[in-house]
């Protein structure tokens, strides 16, 4: 299954949210799942894909070409899909999706994790 993530390219003000990006890369590899993601190497999509990596899982991203451009791809994923836009990105990643789980940067971290 391919777990479709949303997060930002930056950390945050707060180490919740990368210790939530940590914790959600540990769920996604320790279930044998997939990650898709916006294909980064910066901020909290750094930080899951590299994380998921490390635990030998798969990452793929999916990354608009003038992202890709100004060398803001993680250089290490399983697969770099390149795209024109923004929205091509998001329909993309929601095709892959077999879940999706959305890192929203509140006071909390919010996880939704699948059933």
């Amino acid at each position: 299954m391919k777990i479709a993530v949303y997060c930002g390219a930056s950390t945050g003000n707060h180490v919740s949210y990368a210790n939530g990006a940590l914790d959600l890369a540990d769920w996604i590899t320790n279930h044998r799942f997939e990650l898709v993601y916006g294909g980064g190497r910066a901020g909290l999509m750094g930080v899951i894909a590299d994380k998921v990596l490390a635990n030998g899982g798969k990452a793929t991203g999916v990354i608009p070409a003038f992202l890709q451009d100004r060398e803001l791809a993680h250089p290490g994923l399983t697969q770099l899909i390149v795209v024109n836009n923004m929205h091509e990105r998001k329909q993309l990643t929601r095709w892959f999706k077999t879940d999706f789980s959305q890192l929203r940067i509140e006071k909390n971290i919010d996880l939704r994790f699948p059933g």
